[in-house]
């Protein structure tokens, strides 16, 4: 079973994946609605063109994760 299963069975759900700006306000804007937020490296698309594409994706981006605040009792993210 992958990290992302075990996530799932948890209660997360997979949002999106985002770095700088965006993924402090994607954090904050979930937080406000009510949700844990948990971030994860982001995994780097089968894809992608080369080491150092994959490199920099897993480096700077993280997978956004959110569940209700009930599913869980401490905040792991932001």
């Amino acid at each position: 079973m992958s990290a992302r299963d075990d996530l799932t069975r948890e209660g997360w759900e997979k949002k999106f994946n985002a770095f700088g700006a965006r993924l402090k306000e994607a954090v904050q804007l979930y937080a406000e609605l009510g949700y844990e937020v948990r971030l994860e490296p982001a995994e780097p698309p089968e894809d992608a063109p080369d080491e150092s594409c994959r490199s920099c994706i897993s480096q700077f981006e993280r997978t956004i994760y959110v569940r209700p605040l009930d599913a869980g009792t401490s905040n792991n993210g932001g």
